[in-house]
């Protein structure tokens, strides 16, 4: 029994595989004796491939505003070159530029009233330090020694307090400042201008996350790939490979495979999430080498060779 499941099995395997290096021949395509000035076959072998998308690392930046507001100003447009820093955008800031103002003027405030305690404080110290030399000599009596002391001790607690209210008055103007700065939209990232969502005289919402912009990074390009279970035996990291449009027009590309996903996820089958075929795949990341004329989004071939 044992023998013929293991038989079965085997049988399978091996339709498996003539099925996939089928597969293999018809993506690579038929080999044309003009192609070689010799009119000798290749020995180039495809071992294995996998259809993937070319993407960019981090993959396209969507930029939604972090509060919501108005848009006042949109200083980019669609196909603009950013650089990371840059404003995009700006929103409505007129509250959020009075509020700073206030709380600017109140940090100013107390920074002021901590410097006029610091100079009693400082005025009664040297006093108290005369008081206790006379009072050594006899010269003043050990109740004027005590109030000065007393004096001296509450001007030392009222510069505590003042040190304090200076420094809670200096938070509240970063934050001032800081709601200020977030009402400017601006690039995370240097890049392209894909898409421009923003409109003057729009509301925009944090919390419905509304995009105003899509940035594509100048990044490497990559290639998300999604390897058949069969090939995960021969493709692994640091493995040079070829990747060449899903048209299969154009010089093929040189890649390298970066990560494989130990992963393994069903392929889905139409366009319902429900329906799943027998395939069973693991999503992988190809750096593509160079500056390749590839398009993000584009679907592409990846091959590995022997």
């Amino acid at each position: 029994m044992n023998a013929q499941i293991f038989t079965a099995r085997r049988r399978n395997a091996i339709l498996m595989t003539a099925g996939a290096v089928t597969g293999l021949w018809l993506i690579s395509g038929k080999p044309n004796a003009s192609d070689d000035p010799n009119n000798q076959v290749s020995s180039t072998q495809i071992v294995a491939a996998a259809r993937g998308v070319v993407d960019v690392e981090g993959g396209i930046v969507r930029i939604s505003p972090s509060r919501d507001g108005v848009v006042a100003a949109v200083n980019v447009h669609e196909g603009a070159m950013v650089k990371a820093g840059d404003v995009l955008a700006r929103l409505d800031d007129q509250q959020e530029l009075l509020t700073a103002q206030i709380s600017q003027a109140e940090f100013a405030q107390s920074q002021r009233q901590y410097q006029l305690i610091q100079l009693k404080e400082k005025s009664s110290s040297r006093q108290l330090e005369r008081l206790r030399k006379a009072a050594a000599g006899d010269a003043v009596s050990k109740q004027s020694l005590e109030e000065a002391s007393d004096a001296h001790a509450s001007l030392a607690i009222e510069l505590e307090l003042a040190s304090s209210a200076r420094d809670i008055a200096q938070m509240r103007r970063d934050i001032a400042n800081h709601q200020t700065q977030l009402m400017s939209i601006r690039s995370p990232v240097s890049g392209i201008v894909v898409r421009q969502g923003a409109r003057v005289g729009e509301t925009v919402s944090a919390q419905a996350m509304s995009e105003l912009f899509s940035i594509l990074p100048n990044t490497t390009k990559v290639i998300h790939a999604e390897i058949p279970e069969e090939f995960l035996d021969i493709m692994s990291p640091d493995m040079p490979v070829e990747i060449v449009p899903d048209s299969h027009s154009g010089v093929p590309i040189a890649g390298r495979v970066v990560r494989i996903s130990p992963v393994l996820t069903q392929v889905k089958r139409g366009d319902s999430n429900e329906e799943r075929s027998d395939i069973r795949t693991a999503s992988a990341v190809i750096r593509v080498d160079g500056d390749a004329d590839l398009h993000v989004g584009q679907r592409v071939v990846v091959k590995a060779s022997k």
